[in-house]
């Protein structure tokens, strides 16, 4: 039965490699020039990557991450392993990500000019607690037939935890934390998720992935996912 198990693992882990998880399909930044440089900033938990000309927000983001690492790991009961975290300028969007091959997180620092999505808090850090909390996550996986996957495969055994994770709680539980840990979040303004309410005044009763697909499409233009 143990070999089973184990066979149907290698097997899940196969497809995961063939077939690109949510994390991996974002696309790599391309904008940036050759001649930019690029410096970093360590703290015992992250690396931050930033260029030239961004010292200050990097030091700000390095101070944040490090104060919010063990309360977004709380709830989850993970503490993640280090973490790289590149700052992206070279953008006009505002946005981020997490992935795991290779594993790092993403910040496109530019805020988004709606401030009805994003509310009061500072850009970056909205960016420290969302995508943290989703490596949270992914570290989580790190246990059973995972945790034994990872040490034959690496850091692509977590992409079965990325494909066996519903979206609700992918990102419905990275939404929630930004708002329980700050004075803002997305849970707190009623634009964000003012075309679901009005499905639901209306009598629209769409099962989860047809209510939100085309609002998760909208919002990742121009907020994080």
């Amino acid at each position: 039965m143990m070999l089973k198990h184990f066979l149907a693992a290698v097997l899940l882990l196969l497809t995961a490699c063939l077939t690109p998880a949510r994390a991996q399909i974002l696309p790599l930044l391309d904008q940036n020039p050759p001649s930019l440089r690029w410096y970093q900033v360590r703290t015992p938990h992250f690396q931050v990557l930033y260029p030239a000309g961004f010292s200050a927000q990097a030091q700000l983001t390095a101070r944040r991450l490090e104060q919010v690492y063990a309360p977004v790991s709380a709830s989850l009961e993970r503490e993640p392993r280090p973490l790289t975290v590149i700052l992206q300028t070279q953008t006009t969007i505002g946005n981020g990500f997490a992935t795991v091959l290779p594993r790092r997180s993403e910040f496109y620092t530019t805020p988004p000019q709606d401030p009805f999505l994003t509310g009061t808090l500072d850009w970056l850090d909205q960016l420290a607690i969302h995508e943290f909390r989703h490596i949270v996550q992914y570290d989580k996986g790190l246990q059973g037939i995972t945790k034994l996957a990872y040490s034959l495969f690496g850091n692509g055994a977590l992409s079965t935890a990325a494909i066996g994770m519903p979206d609700w709680f992918f990102e419905g539980d990275a939404v929630g934390t930004e708002t329980l840990l700050t004075r803002s979040g997305r849970g707190r303004i009623p634009n964000f998720d003012i075309s679901l309410r009005a499905n639901l005044l209306a009598g629209r009763r769409f099962n989860y992935s047809k209510a939100v697909g085309a609002l998760t499409a909208t919002m990742c233009l121009i907020t994080t996912c």
